[in-house]
């Protein structure tokens, strides 16, 4: 049996449980440095709000102990960070999105557009995936919201791409339908439904 002092940790970003890991103490301070191995956590830390960031610490007697309590937490949390010990579920749902994504990219090199309405297109997109994960495309479908939330959220071109469209400011060569187009087009491969986009 290990000897030594050491602690399982639980990192926090607004409320819900990230990443779980474990280590001899101060481990878990790489959650918060910005130098993290743990990519998503460097994410966090130059893009999200720090203030959001949480880390909780148990200390353990031994490296036996710490290992075992934390494949517990992450059967429990299943945290998107962490890529040991999860459900395979998971990984599935985070492999449709990846192909949605690629399908979506493939689609819109082949569409005949410039260059410039291609980049903003699919910047567009990129902050679409980063506002709707894939439990909201499964349950909810392509439930778009107001322009509104997605400002809020700090997603400006989601935002301006919504405002154009429910406003009739679009024609059928804009970005703004060419992206909703490829968006119906991917999520019907993917998701096996109908691809109706609704306004919420």
């Amino acid at each position: 049996m290990s000897n030594g002092v050491y602690e399982v940790y639980v990192c926090k970003y607004d409320g819900v449980v990230v990443y779980v890991g474990q280590g001899k103490c101060g481990r878990h301070k790489h959650c918060a440095s910005g130098c993290s191995h743990v990519y998503g956590l460097n994410e966090l830390h130059f893009k999200g709000d720090k203030s959001k960031l949480e880390v909780s610490v148990s200390v353990v007697a031994s490296k036996e102990i710490a290992l075992e309590k934390e494949s517990g937490l992450i059967k429990k949390y299943q945290p998107k960070f962490n890529k040991v010990g999860v459900n395979d579920d998971r990984y599935d749902k985070a492999q449709v999105r990846s192909l949605f994504r690629t399908d979506f990219l493939n689609l819109l090199k082949e569409k005949q557009a410039t260059q410039g309405k291609k980049v903003l297109i699919k910047e567009i997109f990129d902050e679409f995936m980063k506002y709707h994960n894939h439990s909201m495309l499964l349950e909810e479908g392509l439930a778009i919201r107001g322009h509104g939330k997605y400002k809020t959220a700090g997603l400006l071109k989601m935002s301006s791409a919504i405002s154009n469209i429910k406003n009739g400011q679009t024609s059928s060569k804009s970005a703004h339908v060419i992206f909703i187009d490829l968006l119906i087009e991917c999520y019907q491969k993917h998701y096996d439904v109908e691809g109706i986009v609704h306004f919420v």
